[in-house]
């Protein structure tokens, strides 16, 4: 009877080290999973991180380009204001001596008559 209860009491605690042993592997399995979930997580945070700051250096590259054609359309429209008006100002000064030779000579038709 002894030897039974001894054997009952040995085979008992085989099967609870059995258990704490297996327990512990699956909680050990469990936190490399965890691990490896975090660092999925976190390499995935990175890269869109990453493509974040690429868009945004894109858009920004985009918007310097934008402003500097701008700055450069609005230089030539200015230019070819100043150009326009370089122009058209001798012709105004032509036209006004043009002006000047009608207005005096009706006004010596006018006194000669």
């Amino acid at each position: 009877e002894e030897k039974r209860v001894e054997a009952e009491r040995v085979a008992a605690e085989e099967k609870r080290v059995e258990a704490e042993r297996v327990a512990a592997a699956e909680k050990k399995a469990a936190a490399e999973e965890a691990a490896q979930k975090k660092r999925l997580i976190e390499e995935k945070l990175l890269a869109e991180k990453k493509a974040l700051a690429e868009q945004k250096a894109a858009t920004d590259f985009e918007n310097k380009l934008a402003e500097k054609a701008k700055a450069e359309e609005k230089a030539l429209f200015e230019r070819a204001l100043r150009e326009k008006a370089l122009v058209k100002k001798p012709v105004e000064e032509e036209d006004l001596l043009e002006d000047e030779r009608t207005s005096s000579s009706s006004s010596s038709s006018s006194s000669s008559s």
